[in-house]
């Protein structure tokens, strides 16, 4: 059964008009129903896509289950403006996250999926992103993993770091809701990592220097 499709994360977004009555969905404004790209974001071929995709992870990762029970929730956060014309097949410009719950084998998974316009292709590309909850957009979780290494090797001396290189997140959960001061944003993650078979969880403070939720600028602190 599928529960609040379409239910974004974080902001709602909006339909405008773009150029020769081209629809637009914006990242920080509310939208109402009945567009042509959301219409296109919900579409069958897309659920479809992202079962695909959460079970080539699992499988990555050593979970062999091939169940699938069906969709919990099903979200869309978009990253950058979303433009479709009126003969359009696919978007000629934008990006966006599907962030989605999936029942398999008797356990509730979650997992998030890229897909952007690229310039000169005729459809989207799409790829796996992150398993889990995290709510933060996709520059700053690939910013993350860059940072994750240095804290996990000190919290797991045993592991070599200098010849390990099976590095994953495995799992991404929300300790702490967003909260604001009216200035600022500032919520908490835990982030499972897979280290060379060895899972390791770390604790991740985020803040966004903006106003506006989920802003642009972030910065990340261990505990």
């Amino acid at each position: 059964m599928i529960k609040g499709v379409l239910a974004v994360f974080g902001v709602l977004t909006a339909i405008g008009v773009g150029g020769a009555n081209a629809e637009t969905l914006q990242p920080d404004q509310a939208w109402p129903p009945g567009s042509r790209i959301i219409q296109y974001l919900n579409d069958p071929a897309w659920k479809q896509h992202l079962v695909v995709q959460a079970l080539e992870f699992d499988l990555s990762v050593g979970r062999d289950c091939k169940e699938f029970d069906g969709f919990d929730e099903v979200g869309v956060t978009i990253i950058d403006t979303v433009t479709m014309g009126p003969s359009d097949r696919h978007p000629s410009a934008g990006q966006w996250v599907y962030r989605y719950g999936i029942d398999r084998c008797g356990e509730l998974r979650h997992y998030q999926v890229w897909a952007g316009v690229v310039p000169g292709e005729s459809s989207p590309r799409s790829g796996f992103l992150r398993a889990g909850r995290s709510l933060a957009d996709p520059v700053v979780q690939t910013d993350m993993l860059r940072l994750l290494g240095l804290p996990v090797a000190y919290v797991k001396s045993d592991v070599d770091i200098g010849t390990c290189k099976d590095f994953v997140v495995v799992d991404t959960l929300v300790l702490r809701e967003p909260n604001s001061d009216g200035f600022n944003f500032d919520w908490q993650e835990e982030w499972v990592i897979r280290l060379c078979g060895t899972d390791v969880s770390v604790v991740v403070d985020f803040f966004s220097d903006t106003d506006t939720w989920p802003g642009a600028s972030f910065k990340a602190g261990f505990q």
